[in-house]
């Protein structure tokens, strides 16, 4: 006898890390461009700033898990020595 079944698959975390991907790739090739002047690129640091703000609200919502929390706090703190920290530095 032969028993087949299915269990369903949490998407969840494989959008999560899709998303952060894309923050990814988005934040590399603005970091690269860090040496000029901020005012050239302004447009660029608010759309990942909202970008990296979506990625952890999704975080936040669908995972539900604290340590993927904090490690979104302390990415997005601007006076840390983190990314968010980089474009706030530039940024001044």
């Amino acid at each position: 006898m032969l028993v087949l079944g299915c269990s369903t698959v949490d998407l969840r975390p494989k959008k999560a890390c899709e998303l952060t991907r894309d923050a990814q790739k988005s934040a590399l090739a603005l970091v690269a461009k860090a040496h000029e002047p901020f005012a050239q690129h302004a447009t660029e640091v608010s759309a990942l700033r909202a970008k990296l703000l979506q990625v952890q609200s999704y975080a936040a919502e669908q995972l539900k898990n604290p340590r993927v929390d904090e490690a979104w706090r302390v990415n997005l703190d601007p006076h840390r020595d983190l990314l968010s920290g980089l474009l706030w530095k530039w940024e001044r």
